[in-house]
């Protein structure tokens, strides 16, 4: 099965510098458990000002199997989330010219992501939650 490559990036629009940033694509894992292959896309950023980008992270993709994405990031002492969220990046994606990336983007109460030309995901609610400290 052939596989679709490209690219994210996060932008933060929170209003706040966020922290412990990790965002995971996934595609063909436990999703698809019978698919031959599998991708797990990372990315992990200690830091990321309001109004500023992550560096670009590449993303690989099957077709006809579904992309999951969980994201998660800190401000203060509270945790913002989002997990196994779909939001499928397809061939039309990857042949977009001039960029074949997709812009994670991090609101006050929730998450879009989009696509260089299939539709966005968009209004992906966040949970908030107390951040948990184990000592």
């Amino acid at each position: 099965m052939q596989c679709y490559t490209g690219s994210f990036t996060v932008q933060n629009n929170t209003g706040s510098t966020i922290t412990n940033l990790v965002v995971v694509h996934t595609c063909g894992s436990s999703a698809a458990p019978n698919v031959e292959n599998s991708y797990v896309d990372f990315l992990y950023q200690e830091s990321l000002d309001n109004l500023a980008s992550s560096a670009q992270t590449g993303l690989s993709s099957l077709p006809g199997i579904d992309d999951y994405w969980s994201i998660y990031y800190t401000i203060g002492s509270t945790i913002y989330y989002v997990t196994n969220d779909q939001c499928n990046y397809t061939q039309s994606d990857q042949q977009s010219t001039p960029s074949n990336n997709c812009v994670v983007l991090l609101n006050p109460t929730q998450v879009s992501i989009e696509k260089p030309l299939s539709a966005a995901c968009s209004n992906i609610n966040l949970i908030a939650g107390q951040n948990i400290l184990i000592s």
